[in-house]
């Protein structure tokens, strides 16, 4: 073993003595950013796509809302993302860590689209945009935005909790490589 590779396998003394106490490492927020960065691209590009569902509904109204949809639905992406990750520490998320993954799912999933629910509520009062829609079509549109925001979540957090579940990589394994002769054998 080379000097170069001990001092990467033994972990500096401010270091160790922070991971002991709780602290954030180099190693930690390399991994939280990686978890935000994941999070941030798979929302924002799913919050993008529910957008457009909306502003085509919206132009058939007259109303073209896509360039403030797009800005929304990356800005909800970016702060959904950053609580998604820090979900994870924030303990009203574990409530149902102990029980099946389908109620931590359902769970998590309901809180998030919650809190996109909010967010779209004060961006609407903070970029009142004066173009509303009555009746019927405003709930119909409601609910089936509701329904997807609750599904891009669904998705995320199943693939969260069986990783978490299964071990690190291994989901990314199973979906990705081909299966082992022993998996073969199984059958």
């Amino acid at each position: 073993m080379t000097e170069e590779n001990l001092q990467e396998t033994v972990p500096e003394p401010e270091q160790a003595e922070e991971e002991k106490k709780g602290g954030f490492t180099r190693e930690k927020f390399k991994e939280e950013l990686k978890l935000f960065l994941e999070n941030f691209i798979y929302l924002a590009t799913c919050l993008s796509v529910l957008e457009t569902y909306r502003s085509l509904v919206l132009l058939q109204f007259g109303i073209n809302q896509f360039a403030h949809g797009y800005v929304i639905a990356v800005s909800a992406g970016l702060v959904m993302g950053k609580l998604t990750t820090l979900s994870r520490r924030i303990k009203a998320f574990e409530i149902f860590d102990s029980k099946p993954l389908i109620w931590s799912i359902l769970y998590r999933s309901a809180m998030m689209t919650v809190f996109v629910k909010l967010f779209k509520t004060v961006e609407e009062l903070v970029f009142k945009s004066g173009h509303e829609i009555s009746g019927d079509h405003a709930l119909v549109l409601t609910i089936t935005h509701f329904a997807g925001t609750m599904f891009v979540f669904m998705v995320l957090f199943t693939v969260r909790g069986l990783e978490e579940r299964l071990g690190e990589g291994r989901l990314k394994e199973l979906f990705f490589s081909p299966p082992s002769s022993e998996d073969c054998n199984q059958e």
